[in-house]
């Protein structure tokens, strides 16, 4: 069967609002491609710097961000696809635009990608890390190798969705440990992760890894909810 009888058939469809027809390996339609907006450079990091600050955490984060996500465009979708649905490929994609942005914005190299882990259960019922695909995408456009040992999850903590800022950020308390055997003194880590709403993961991600003397931490994502989003639509609605 020819192409031009399968498109008419069986039409591709566009992951974030199923509508016929995609333009690129983000298969997305131009609608969607259009309304998806970048986040403002140095906005992630602003974020989480202030937040460490306020939590008795010193020093500024170099961030690094994709999208915003919101609900009047489509990343609150694509994120659904890549982290519950298994597009892998598309997190991958996804991670290759993003390290595109970091290899125009970054003021400084880095020594290893490290995605933000699952716990052992939580990756067995999903079947893989969203974020280590988004990571491996970054890898093949920065040239920075991925390293999933750096740090790991030992604990499984019930959902966050619906939970206040200061709720998920005890509900992640100690989660985290560095990888047996793994040494990242003097290390400048790159932290993955798909989204951040009120940035308890990376937070309590950064502080295992400030404790264990790494040199330098930055910290990137796919999607980014919006700075002037209140802390109480930041939980209710997302993630």
């Amino acid at each position: 069967m020819s192409p031009l009888f399968l498109d008419t058939v069986f039409p591709v469809r566009c992951l974030a609002c199923d509508r016929p027809g995609n333009v690129g390996i983000l298969e997305l339609c131009l609608s969607c491609i259009c309304t998806l907006c970048p986040v403002a450079e140095g906005h992630l990091g602003d974020y989480v710097s202030r937040s460490l600050s306020a939590n008795n955490n010193s020093g500024p984060i170099r961030g690094y961000a994709g999208w915003y996500y919101d609900e009047e465009n489509p990343a609150r979708l694509l994120q659904k696809r890549i982290k519950y649905d298994g597009h892998r490929t598309l997190g991958k994609h996804l991670g290759m635009l993003l390290g595109r942005r970091i290899n125009e914005q970054a003021e400084s190299s880095f020594d290893v990608i490290t995605p933000i882990p699952l716990h052992r259960i939580r990756l067995i019922e999903r079947g893989h890390n969203q974020s280590t695909d988004i990571a491996n995408g970054l890898c093949s456009e920065t040239g920075i190798p991925v390293d999933e040992s750096v740090i790991r999850r030992t604990s499984f903590t019930a959902s966050q969705v619906g939970r206040s800022r200061d709720a998920r950020r005890l509900n992640l308390e100690g989660v985290f440990s560095t990888g047996a055997g793994t040494d990242v003194r003097g290390l400048h880590i790159l932290l993955i992760d798909d989204v951040v709403t009120t940035g308890a993961t990376l937070f309590s991600a950064i502080q295992t890894l400030s404790s264990a003397g790494a040199g330098g931490i930055s910290v990137a994502a796919l999607f980014f909810v919006r700075p002037d989003i209140s802390d109480s639509s930041r939980e209710e609605h997302y993630k």
